[in-house]
């Protein structure tokens, strides 16, 4: 009877034992699962976060670039938003620190344009201290008669040498004190290349040069006349490349130091 009794307790425990093992391994398999399940949660968070990032990433990087010339000409417009302005700012390099000032003077507008060290606000004092490639003006108070001496247009002159610059351009030759000017007249527009033959410059070369840029660079609509007076050879700052013509019934006048600079500024002009 004991045998049976001690027999039957065994069992007992056995299956009980059985029972709480089978409930552990439950209990662990559950949180195993529901930790899985977390992590993959946690995951799919994590990646949903990234591929925003990443997207907002390549949204910024396929933004248009605004360049220093259209930021510039934003600010200009709030000053002057009848003025024609170029849009094309005709360097080789230095656009990303271009920088603008202007002035405003009995009835002229004047807008510098240089490239310094930094890329400085619009219209900061310190951009004075800094020397121009090009300066526009705008002149918006002259008479027919004012506005025709600024323009200086030169029409062909009889009985001048003449010099073939091109199939299709012939200039008047003037020459004395040292100097000497080829002059040539294209539709609205008169041609003045000027060189200092006492150092020894030729204006031919530069001559042919205007050409060749006049057909590939599209020149401002003038209102009657436009001069272009250019200086052969230059200096950074030395302004001597003049466009002037007459639009909406203002003068205008673009001055810089690189010939290809001038064409490029004023025919991107609008």
């Amino acid at each position: 009877m004991k045998k049976r009794c001690g027999l039957a307790a065994l069992i007992i425990a056995t299956a009980m034992f059985t029972v709480a093992c089978q409930n552990n391994s439950s209990s662990n398999t559950s949180t195993s699962s529901q930790s899985s399940k977390s992590s993959q949660v946690q995951k799919s968070k994590t990646s949903v976060k990234t591929n925003k990032k990443q997207e907002q990433s390549h949204s910024q990087s396929q933004a248009p670039q605004v360049s220093r010339l259209t930021q510039m000409n934003r600010q200009l417009k709030k000053v002057f938003p009848k003025t024609l302005l170029p849009q094309t700012d005709g360097l080789g390099q230095g656009s990303d620190k271009l920088n603008v000032r202007y002035s405003i003077s009995n009835g002229e507008n004047d807008i510098y344009y240089s490239v310094g060290n930094n890329a400085l606000s619009f219209n900061n004092p310190a951009v004075k201290k800094e020397l121009p490639f090009a300066v526009l003006s705008e002149m918006t108070n002259l008479n027919d008669s004012q506005a025709d001496d600024l323009i200086n247009f030169q029409a062909d002159e009889q009985g001048l040498p003449q010099v073939k610059v091109d199939t299709d351009v012939t200039a008047t030759q003037q020459s004395g004190a040292g100097q000497t000017y080829l002059n040539w007249v294209q539709g609205k527009w008169s041609f003045t290349v000027h060189a200092n033959a006492l150092a020894e410059q030729n204006p031919l070369p530069t001559a042919k040069q205007v050409v060749q840029l006049a057909k590939k660079y599209k020149l401002p609509e003038t209102q009657t006349h436009g001069s272009m007076r250019i200086q052969v050879g230059y200096s950074y700052g030395s302004l001597e490349n003049v466009i002037t013509w007459k639009e909406n019934g203002h003068v205008y006048q673009l001055r810089a130091h690189s010939l290809d600079t001038a064409f490029k500024m004023v025919s991107s002009m609008k």
